[in-house]
């Protein structure tokens, strides 16, 4: 029974002309397999795009969660890290490049997570095909088991 794991989505975005307002977060909770928004942390200064980022860890960690479960992979806790690069100077500026960086803890197979996060992001993820209209949309990740 896969135990309940809380997803950190640290967001950050690469401003037009350099400018940086700092990290965009936001925080819930994934209970077997479903969302929710029970604890909320948001700090949003640019609300509509960086909620795209945040859309896109959402509906990744979804997907994956319910792929690794049917796996039957011991998934103890995952942290995305999502990235993006907008256009300079255009208006509007959109999305050139986004990354997702998966940290994933427990006990789990690395071949099988390559396949889970590739059909997350990839195939499942209506919010990174969405995304993928524009930009190029990537992802990474790494797999941290516990000492025995």
């Amino acid at each position: 029974m896969l135990r309940p794991c809380e997803i950190r989505s640290s967001i950050h975005e690469a401003a037009p002309h350099g400018a940086s307002d700092g990290p965009v977060r936001a925080v819930g909770i994934i209970a077997a397999g479903r969302f929710a928004v029970g604890i909320a942390e948001i700090e949003f200064r640019k609300v509509a795009m960086q909620m795209l980022l945040a859309a896109l860890g959402g509906c990744s960690a979804i997907d994956l969660v319910n792929i690794l479960k049917k796996q039957k992979q011991s998934l103890d806790d995952i942290k995305i890290t999502i990235t993006g690069e907008r256009e300079s100077g255009a208006i509007p500026s959109l999305y050139r490049q986004v990354h997702a960086h998966f940290k994933l803890y427990g006990n789990i197979d690395p071949d099988k997570t390559a396949k889970a996060v590739s059909l997350a992001v990839d195939k499942y993820c209506s919010v990174a095909r969405t995304l993928a209209a524009h930009a190029r949309v990537t992802h990474s990740f790494e797999i941290f088991s516990p000492v025995k």
